[in-house]
This record gives C-alpha cells, sequence and structure tokens, in this order.
C-alpha cells in the first residue's frame, strides 16, 4: 500500500457513496494503508465498495491481507487475473466483524491456476437487503503466500 498511484476506487451501483484513498494512519506496517469507506445505506440492491490494483504478484497459493475493521459484518473479497486472462474471486472473510483492531485475513487460490497472476481488487460486499450501516475498514500489509 505504499505505491499510491496504482489504487483507484469505484462502487456498485454507481449510485452508493464510498471512497478509496491511501492514510497514514491506522497503518499496520510501513507508511500508509488504504481506507476503504462506504455507505450501504441507500439501497436493498447488492452493494459494493472496489479498490483497484492491477499489478503482477507472481503464482502465489494464496494472499492475505491485514484489516482493520468496523464490526459492521460485510463480506470481504478480491479478484485476480490468471495468465490465460481468466478472472477468479476469492474470499478473505464472510463477515468484518471485528471492531477497531487488526486482524490477517487469507483467502487460498485454486488450485491448478496458472500464472503469473494480476491482483485485480479488494471489495466490500453487502448482498442482505436488511443490513444497511456505513463505515470505514482500513487494509494493509497484502502479500502472496508462496
Amino acid at each position: 500500500f505504499e505505491a499510491g498511484s496504482l489504487w483507484t476506487g469505484r462502487t456498485y451501483p454507481e449510485s452508493v457513496p464510498g471512497k478509496v484513498e491511501l492514510v497514514a494512519s491506522p497503518h499496520y506496517q510501513g507508511k500508509q494503508c488504504l481506507r476503504m469507506e462506504y455507505d450501504f445505506t441507500t439501497t436493498d440492491e447488492t452493494r459494493a465498495v472496489y479498490a483497484d490494483y492491477k499489478r503482477e504478484i507472481g503464482t502465489p497459493k494464496a494472499v492475505s491481507v491485514w484489516v482493520y475493521g468496523d464490526g459492521k459484518g460485510h463480506w470481504l473479497r478480491g479478484s485476480f487475473r490468471d495468465k490465460a486472462g481468466q478472472v477468479h474471486d476469492v474470499d478473505f472473510t464472510d463477515y468484518v466483524n471485528w471492531d477497531h483492531y487488526w486482524a490477517r485475513c487469507t483467502a487460498v487460490l485454486p488450485a491448478g491456476i496458472q500464472g503469473p497472476i494480476t491482483w485485480q481488487e479488494f471489495h466490500l460486499v453487502q448482498h442482505r437487503p436488511e443490513v444497511k450501516s456505513a463505515g470505514v475498514i482500513f487494509l494493509d500489509e497484502f502479500e502472496g503466500i508462496y
């Protein structure tokens, strides 16, 4: 998360308020972390905030990221593109249910993936219409596990 120019943000649907930015605190390691702000109160549709990052990371067996949670219980996922160009989604956690502390989340990549892979994005998702909240989570120390 030290390479700031590589990160961009977006939301789904586009009308959902949210943003992604690098900030100095509360970083886990290094000088900054990624702040993902969202407002999932505006619709009953599936809602998401995306942190886009296109970078080749080799051929790991898994990836991990440290997450400073807000306790709101949203789903944290990621996407990558394999050597053949196929996009794959992976799950870090079904519920970011810890509040105001860092936790390491790991996603195992599917077996047999042809690398090198290009990491595409992190996305925080809420698909349950009855769960409405706004908040912020922070990500830091993204790494491949080889």
